[in-house]
């Protein structure tokens, strides 16, 4: 690995370090603010609390971008081809999975699940990409025997 992927990298982990905390730390700020907020008469609601309800959302918004970053920087190109398999594998998972249970969904074969699940499929989908190109890499720079 060069200087370059290595900065890139660095970066794109500190930019989902912050989006990943600033959800886990929005997500209770939801429930006391919406839901809570001391007494249930005190709860935020209309536009306001769409508003605090859309703060994690916009952390994960902002994991995309700095996946989209961390492709715009990075400046090896096998190395950026990796990564856009690896996009294209979880982006495929994610709406492959959501296809089949919506079907499923639509005939009563399968309960309703809130559209937010994609999310998660698609990191999913990034962990099965990152296996494949770890197996790809490894096969490529394994040396040739010789018989």
């Amino acid at each position: 690995m060069n200087d370059a992927h290595d900065a890139a990298r660095r970066r794109y982990r500190y930019r989902c370090a912050i989006a990943v905390t600033a959800y886990v730390v929005s997500l209770p700020l939801i429930d006391y603010v919406v839901r809570d907020h001391a007494v249930r008469d005190h709860a935020v609601r209309g536009p306001a609390a769409a508003l605090v309800v859309l703060l994690p959302a916009l952390c994960v918004v902002s994991t995309f971008w700095a996946i989209g970053r961390l492709l715009l920087e990075q400046k090896d190109k096998y190395l950026r081809a990796l990564q856009v398999r690896q996009l294209l594998i979880a982006t495929s998972f994610a709406l492959m999975v959501a296809t089949v249970w919506g079907f499923l969904d639509i005939y009563g074969l399968a309960p309703h699940l809130s559209a937010f699940l994609v999310v998660p499929l698609f990191f999913g989908g990034l962990a099965i990409g990152w296996v494949l190109n770890d197996l790809k890499w490894r096969k490529r720079t394994q040396p040739m025997k010789i018989e």
